[in-house]
């Protein structure tokens, strides 16, 4: 058993999934659930597919991460209107909000 990595996006109306390792691997579904279903049957269809055509298959690889990141710029904007057309050091805004 093989684990890929597979990534989900939110559209307006449904959800949609690839997979990098296998290039042109996709799937949409109305509902997240939906489409984690639809994307694993698209996952064991084109491993099948490359192997009837005698290619080989590709080696997970792909790791994907969460990282979360502080929105300073848009906080230095709220500060610079809050005080008027100066600018405010981004020291300052991180002092003030706790951050180092």
């Amino acid at each position: 058993m093989k684990e890929y990595t597979v990534i989900f996006e939110s559209g307006k109306r449904n959800w949609s999934a690839y997979v990098p390792d296998l290039p042109g691997c996709i799937a949409t579904g109305k509902t997240r659930k939906q489409v984690e279903r639809v994307i694993r049957e698209a996952i064991e269809f084109h491993i099948e597919g490359l192997r009837n055509r005698g290619e080989s298959v590709p080696e997970p690889s792909i790791e994907a991460g969460v990282v979360t990141v502080d929105n300073l710029l848009e906080l230095r904007k709220a500060k610079r209107a809050e005080g008027g057309k100066r600018s405010i050091p981004l020291a300052k805004v991180k002092q003030e909000l706790g951050l180092r």
